[in-house]
């Protein structure tokens, strides 16, 4: 599995993005999402490893260029046991290049298979399943973002003392409708705070009982964490 803390969301979505929404391992048709599905059947793979010993690992690389969009590939579970445990002789590092581009030229020829909403979705979903939340909030220093509720309007905190990148607000329930809070700040230094506005609901009065909120930190690392919205 990926490095939990280092893998940024914008680095996910890139990839659900980039991918026709089955497993990158030629010949596999395993599906990667479902909106029916409260978890994604994708994990992320390392063209070259990413740490001393693991599969393929190259040390002249840095850790953003292991952790970067062009080393990983979204596979199923299978296929990622295979690369890097079962068999990784037999899966050097040209191989994988061309299985991941073999997969982003047919999905750029398929229609769009999800929305920038759902695509978000589905990373939080991913990113939830990689980075502790517990871990992020014992990080001293590090960004730490605090969403409440008040009547219909939602107020953002960060009670870190450094800055939160790539903030992202969804549903952690897929079967549901994309969440509208309105605009979320590009950026938001250490101990600010932002009325994100007024709460929307997409479908009647349909209650959420809870969110996920997702950023990134100045090192490129990538939180995720549950919040209430009673």
């Amino acid at each position: 599995m990926a490095d939990r803390s280092s893998i940024s969301i914008t680095v996910i979505k890139t990839l659900f993005g980039a991918s026709p929404n089955v497993c990158s391992y030629r010949g596999c048709d395993e599906k990667l999402t479902d909106p029916a599905w409260k978890e994604v059947n994708a994990e992320i793979a390392h063209t070259c490893g990413e740490r001393p010993g693991a599969a393929r690992y190259d040390p002249s690389m840095s850790d953003g260029e292991r952790n970067g969009y062009d080393n990983l590939l979204l596979l199923c579970p299978k296929h990622h046991k295979l690369i890097d445990r079962l068999d990784p002789d037999g899966h050097p590092v040209e191989l994988l290049r061309d299985m991941k581009a073999h997969s982003a030229e047919h999905g750029s020829r398929a229609r769009s298979w999800a929305t920038p909403d759902a695509l978000t979705r589905y990373a939080v979903l991913l990113a939830a399943s990689l980075v502790s939340a517990g871990a992020a909030l014992s990080t001293v220093g590090a960004a730490r973002l605090q969403v409440r509720r008040s009547g219909k309007r939602i107020a953002m905190t960060n009670l870190g003392s450094t800055t939160a990148f790539n903030i992202a607000i969804a549903d952690e329930d897929v079967s549901k409708s994309p969440v509208l809070l309105g605009d979320l700040p590009s950026t938001l230094p250490g101990g600010s705070r932002f009325d994100v506005g007024h709460w929307v609901q997409t479908s009647g009065s349909r209650t959420y009982a809870d969110l996920v909120v997702t950023w990134d930190d100045e090192a490129g690392r990538s939180y995720v964490e549950r919040f209430p919205v009673n």
